[in-house]
């Protein structure tokens, strides 16, 4: 008799197991879904175009500063200042050349405006 409540005992903790594992897999996949659609949305408070703002200067962070403040001159402009922050753009790149014949660097601030 013991042997059979041994069974049975295991059968239903294996049930029990079966049927949480599925709910679990839900939520995962619930989560996933949920952060896809939070990641999506994110991607659609970004434009498609990119802007661009540069700037001369003898100090190459000064340069990289002024450049960035001419993008966000620039997107404010044209679209709106809620989509000037150079923090919240996407796909954000800036360069600085050192151009010696003028003493100065050239300094280049391109990104995807995002609110």
């Amino acid at each position: 008799m013991r042997g059979a409540t041994t069974i049975s005992v295991e059968l239903c903790f294996k049930y029990a197991w079966g049927i949480h594992m599925k709910k679990f897999g839900r939520i995962v996949i619930a989560a996933a879904a949920g952060l896809l659609i939070s990641v999506s949305g994110a991607e659609a408070a970004c434009k498609k175009a990119f802007y661009t703002g540069s700037d001369r200067d003898p100090i190459w962070w000064e340069g990289r500063d002024n450049s960035r403040a001419n993008w966000s001159d620039k997107v404010a402009g044209h679209i709106g200042k809620k989509w000037s922050k150079w923090s919240k753009a996407r796909d954000a790149n800036d360069t600085c050349t050192w151009l010696p014949t003028q003493g100065v660097n050239w300094c280049v601030a391109r990104a995807r405006p995002c609110k």
